[in-house]
């Protein structure tokens, strides 16, 4: 029976369904071709392909590291100036991870170069196999750098830092001036820990005065039997850790989208690299 209805051997509905099963797995001039048509093999033609692909993603990958390398001297540029008096303030700065990561950056963006010349060079040449080689080392390193900012979200305690910078402060308010201080007070535009009146407790000033940094606009003696709308109001320890906490927060931004963009573009890679063949 099962020959009459063509299952036997040399069945025509056995045939049939033979033959649609190689087109759906690799294309064919069968009525609607396969899911993996595109990745039939075609010689010449797919190789060519294949390397111009590579080149491609080579270019981007480049491009991906000279704005990491100029993201990564830019936020030590514009950071360095602040930042550096603010961690004064904190008792164990090793200990907390909002510390710069322009060193990840360039070093990030350097290995992305690097690998983006391979790509293109052995890409170009048709060293299809090496030049995926130098992309799965890229694809690795982004790995670990998400890693790595997983880690340092986990490890940053903003209670701690605000803990550190508020008992420092204060001991410096209770005992002399401090330049640095000055510093900030004028550079984030406030006054004393939570506000003009922490001043009170130090030695050289009093209820009338303050130091002449927590004047808008700052002249000699200015801090001297001051008018509330001449000096200002607010607190230092809230600006230091809304600085703090942005730059943390913009720096996990700025890594994490160029990894997720990384990862996705050499996912896009891949399924052409596949459909190339």
């Amino acid at each position: 029976m099962g020959n009459c209805l063509g299952f036997g051997p040399g069945g025509v509905i056995k045939e049939s369904l033979a033959a649609r099963f190689q087109s759906f797995r690799y294309g064919g001039e069968t009525p609607g071709g396969g899911w993996f048509a595109c990745c039939q093999s075609r010689g010449a033609k797919g190789d060519d392909e294949l390397s111009k692909v590579t080149v491609c993603f080579g270019v981007f990958l480049g491009i991906l590291g000279i704005l990491l390398i100029a993201g990564g001297v830019l936020v030590d540029h514009y950071s360095k100036k602040l930042q550096e008096p603010i961690l004064f303030y904190v008792e164990d700065v090793t200990q907390h991870e909002f510390l710069p990561t322009y060193q990840l950056m360039i070093a990030i963006g350097v290995f992305l170069f690097l690998s983006a010349i391979c790509a293109c060079c052995f890409g170009a040449r048709g060293g299809d196999k090496v030049a995926a080689c130098c992309l799965l080392l890229a694809f690795i390193m982004v790995t670990v750098v998400i890693v790595r900012l997983s880690h340092s979200i986990s490890k940053f305690d903003s209670e701690r830092v605000e803990f550190d910078i508020r008992k420092n402060m204060m001991a410096k308010i209770n005992s002399t001036a401090d330049p640095i201080l000055d510093y900030i007070q004028q550079k984030l535009e406030c006054c004393g820990v939570e506000g003009p009146s922490d001043w009170q407790h130090n030695i050289t000033f009093n209820n009338e005065t303050v130091p002449d940094s927590c004047c808008k606009v700052e002249t000699p003696d200015c801090g001297q039997n001051y008018r509330q709308n001449k000096i200002f109001l607010g607190g230092c320890l809230t600006n230091m850790m809304h600085k703090i906490t942005t730059y943390f927060h913009w720096q996990i931004s700025f890594l994490a989208f160029f990894c997720l963009t990384a990862i996705f573009v050499i996912c896009f890679c891949c399924f052409i690299n596949a459909c190339s063949y």
